[in-house]
């Protein structure tokens, strides 16, 4: 991946219901327009927030 140009720092705390639907507008706005990273991190989460996270990374470039 190139360098990109902006990096989108996203806290997570027991969001496990709405990182997908995150990352879909995000994806929406920026996606060939921009070259960018979504950085999830999760913040001790109680829920599936962290296996969320590690599905939506899966395969995609622009998540970390």
């Amino acid at each position: 991946m190139n360098t990109p140009e902006i990096s989108i720092v996203v806290p997570v705390y027991n969001s496990a219901g709405i990182i997908a639907e995150l990352h879909r507008q995000i994806a929406a706005v920026l996606e060939g327009k921009i070259t960018y990273e979504l950085i999830l991190v999760n913040d001790c989460s109680r829920d599936e927030s962290w296996n969320k996270i590690r599905e939506l990374a899966y395969g995609n470039k622009n998540i970390t």
